[in-house]
C-alpha cells in the first residue's frame, strides 16, 4: 500500500491496483478485477492461486440480491434496510418486501435478474408440469420459499424461482430432495400462480388431480409398461461412449464437432443431450432437433452434465441392445442421405431421427429387461415393433414417443418415432416422418431393393420428390452394396 496526493494505492492478491480516497481508510472495497473484498489501510494478504477460467455454464452470484441491485443503481442502502427491517418483523423474502415498500417493482426485478450470468429464463405460465414431480418439494417449502420443481434429469432437479440468486432456498431444496438444485427464473406472478395451482388447499382436490393425470391402462393380460415408462427418468448410458465423451469434454480444447459426432453414435446418449437442451434450463424447450444443435447449445459443461444426469451403465441383460445401436447409425446415415438428396429436411435433424426412432425400445429393454429377452434380435423397425407388441404388450414406437413426448424433443422428431411404422397414419405435411420411413425400410434389407419393394413406398416418395433410383444410390453409398 502506498499514498498518492490524497489518494491511497490499494493492492488485491490478485495483483490490481486500485486508487481509494485517503479518507476511507478502514473501509472495504471491492476489486474491479476479481470482486474480492480489499479493506483499505490493510496491506493485501499472501496471494491466492490464479482463478479457474470460468465457463459458460458458470453458476450466478451468491452475493445478496439486496447488495447486487444496490450496486446496479435499482436500490439505496436505506431502502434495503428498510426492507431488511420489514422483513424481519413480517417475514417474507427481501425483494418481495423491497416490491411491497415500492422500492422495486416486479418488472425491474425480473429485468435486473434476467441480465445475472448464469441465470436461465422460463415462461412458466406456458409451461406443463408432472404432477408426480411437484410431490419432492413439500407443499410448505414451496409455498413459503416460492419455488417449484419443473425437471428432473437424473440427480439434477431444476426448479422455477422468482429469484434464482436465493442460496438459501436452493441449498434448502437440496437438503430435502438429496439431489443436485439448478434454478431457472420465472416472473414473480407466475410463480405464485403455479405453486397455488400444484399446491391447491384441498387435499381431495389435488388427489384428482393426480389420477386424472394417471395413464390409461392397457387392456389386456400383458402388464401395463406405460406406467414403468412414465416414472422412467434416465436411459442406461454405454460406458464406454460416455467414457470417450467424458475425455473429449475435458480435454484443454475441446472439440464440440467431435463430441457431437461421437454422441450420435448411441441412441441413449443422444436422447440425453436432446433432453438437456430441450429442458426448461436453455429455454428452448421443443426446439432442439439434431445432435450437433444440441452439443452447440449445452457446450462442454452442459455435455458432462447431460451424462451425469443419465444412468452410466450398460443393460448386461438384454446382449442385443449393441445391434440396436448398430443398426440405429445405419438407419440414420440413410435418412441423412435421403434428405439431403430430397432437399426437404434438414440431414442434421434426419440423421437424429433416424437414430432416435428405437429409442423406445432401449426404454423397454430398461424397464422389462427379462421380458424384452424374448424379442428377436434380429427384427428391426416395423417388425421388431409387432413383436414387441406381442411379448410386452407395447412396441418401441409408443414407448419412444412416451420419452420423447415427456422430454420435450421437437414436435416432429416426436410424430416420427411415433408414425414411421405406421405411415398411413403419418402427417402428410410432415416431411421428416416420411424420410425416415424410408430409411427405416431400406436398413431392414438385406440386398439393393427391387423396383416392387420401393413400389410400397410411393406416397412417401412422392411427398419428398424421390424415385427409385434415389433411393437405390442412396441405399449403395451408405451401406457399399452392389448390383
Amino acid at each position: 500500500m502506498a499514498k498518492d496526493a490524497e489518494h491511497i494505492i490499494v493492492t488485491c492478491r490478485c495483483g490490481q491496483k486500485m486508487k481509494a480516497p485517503a479518507e476511507v481508510k478502514g473501509k472495504t472495497f471491492k476489486c474491479v478485477r476479481c470482486g474480492e473484498a480489499v479493506r483499505v489501510g490493510e496491506a493485501p494478504p499472501a496471494a491466492a492461486p490464479p482463478k479457474k477460467e470460468k465457463d459458460a455454464g458458470d453458476a450466478p452470484p451468491t452475493e445478496p440480491i439486496g447488495q447486487l441491485l444496490i450496486q446496479a443503481g435499482l436500490l439505496t442502502a436505506t431502502q434495503l434496510e428498510e426492507a431488511l427491517a420489514r422483513q424481519r418483523k413480517s417475514g417474507g423474502r427481501t425483494f418481495e418486501n423491497l416490491i411491497a415498500l415500492g422500492h422495486l417493482t416486479k418488472e425491474a426485478l425480473h429485468e435486473f435478474l434476467s441480465r445475472q450470468p448464469g441465470v436461465a429464463t422460463i415462461e412458466l405460465r406456458r409451461f406443463e408440469i408432472d404432477r408426480k414431480l411437484v410431490e419432492i418439494v413439500p407443499k410448505e417449502i414451496a409455498q413459503e420459499n416460492l419455488v417449484l420443481p419443473i425437471d428432473r434429469l437424473g440427480k439434477l432437479l431444476t426448479v422455477a424461482m422468482a429469484c434464482p440468486l436465493d442460496r438459501a432456498t436452493i441449498e434448502k431444496v437440496e437438503e430435502i430432495t438429496g439431489l443436485k438444485v439448478k434454478a431457472v427464473l420465472c416472473r414473480l406472478d407466475d410463480i405464485h400462480a403455479a405453486v397455488k395451482r400444484y399446491y391447491p388447499k384441498s387435499d381431495a382436490i389435488r388427489v384428482q388431480d393426480i389420477l386424472d393425470a394417471t395413464p390409461a391402462k392397457v387392456v389386456g393380460p400383458k402388464k401395463d409398461w406405460r406406467v414403468a415408462l412414465d416414472t422412467l427418468m434416465a436411459l442406461p448410458l454405454d460406458s464406454d461412449v460416455v467414457t470417450l465423451i467424458r475425455e473429449l469434454a475435458l480435454s484443454e480444447e475441446p472439440d464440440l464437432r467431435m463430441l457431437a459426432a461421437t454422441a450420435a453414435t448411441d441412441t441413449s446418449v443422444a436422447a440425453a443431450l436432446l433432453r438437456l437442451a430441450n429442458s426448461p434450463i436453455y429455454g428452448l424447450s421443443k426446439t432442439i432437433d439434431s445432435v450437433p444443435m444440441a452439443v452447440a447449445v449445452l457446450g462442454k459443461t452442459g455435455v458432462l452434465s447431460a451424462l451425469d444426469g443419465g444412468d452410466n451403465t450398460s443393460l448386461p441383460s438384454v446382449p442385443e441392445i449393441a445391434r440396436l445401436r448398430k443398426r440405429a447409425c445405419l438407419c440414420a446415415e440413410i435418412a441423412a442421405a435421403l434428405a439431403k438428396t430430397s432437399g426437404r429436411v434438414e440431414p442434421g435433424a434426419a440423421y437424429t431421427a433416424g437414430l432416435l426412432l428405437e429409442l423406445g425400445s432401449h426404454a423397454l429393454a430398461a424397464v422389462a429387461p427379462d421380458e424384452y429377452l424374448r424379442v428377436n434380435p434380429d427384427t428391426g423397425g416395423v417388425a421388431r415393433n409387432e413383436a414387441e407388441i406381442e411379448v410386452i404388450g407395447i412396441g418401441h414406437c409408443e414407448a419412444g414417443y412416451i420419452m420423447a413426448s415427456r422430454w420435450q424433443f421437437p414436435e416432429s422428431l416426436c410424430v416420427a418415432i411415433r408414425r414411421y411404422a405406421d405411415i398411413e397414419h403419418a402427417p402428410t405435411d410432415q416431411d421428416l416422418v416420411h424420410v425416415v420411413a424410408i430409411a427405416a425400410f431400406l436398413t431392414s434389407l438385406k440386398a439393393t431393393p427391387s423396383p416392387e419393394e420401393t413400389a410400397a413406398w410411393r406416397k412417401s416418395m412422392t411427398i419428398l420428390a424421390l424415385d427409385h433410383a434415389a433411393l437405390t444410390r442412396v441405399y449403395k453409398e451408405i451401406t457399399g452394396a452392389s448390383g
